[in-house]
């Protein structure tokens, strides 16, 4: 008489593979950059009169941009539309994703909001704000 073993694994493998494969067949069809977004590269420098936030956006126009301040919040967003392509093209490899930009960031001191200045030259965005004066203690003589 014959003995059949039963391997425990041979329903698993098969199974396995068979995730694998259709993890693999979504990337076929869709375009990864379109679902990775990238934080940009920032950079926020604090001197005595100023705080300079710097964001690397490019692809943008300068009417994608809006920027908001409240006291010692800087909001910047950035959108941009995907581009259009004829009938009949298709990309055969994009590697920049067309994606909208939004983030509020906290500033160490408040800011004087009507005095605040904003560059996009060569994909790069500086804002600049002017700090508030510090309040200078004063003193007063009881008479």
């Amino acid at each position: 008489m014959l003995a059949k073993l039963n391997n425990p694994w041979s329903l698993t493998v098969p199974r396995t593979n068979n995730l694998f494969d259709e993890f693999f067949k979504f990337f076929e069809n869709h375009n990864i950059a379109d679902y990775y977004h990238d934080t940009p590269q920032q950079a926020i420098n604090e001197t005595d009169d100023e705080i300079q936030v710097t964001l690397y956006l490019p692809g943008y126009l300068v009417a994608d941009f809006d920027i908001k301040v409240v006291s010692d919040f800087i909001s910047i967003e950035a959108k941009r539309e995907i581009p259009s392509l004829a009938e009949g093209e298709q990309y055969l490899r994009r590697e920049r994703p067309v994606v909208n930009y939004k983030e509020t960031f906290s500033l160490p001191a408040k800011v004087i909001n009507n005095k605040v200045k904003a560059k996009y030259t060569d994909g790069v965005l500086t804002v600049t704000l002017p700090k508030q004066g510090v309040e200078k203690p004063c003193v007063i003589k009881v008479a």
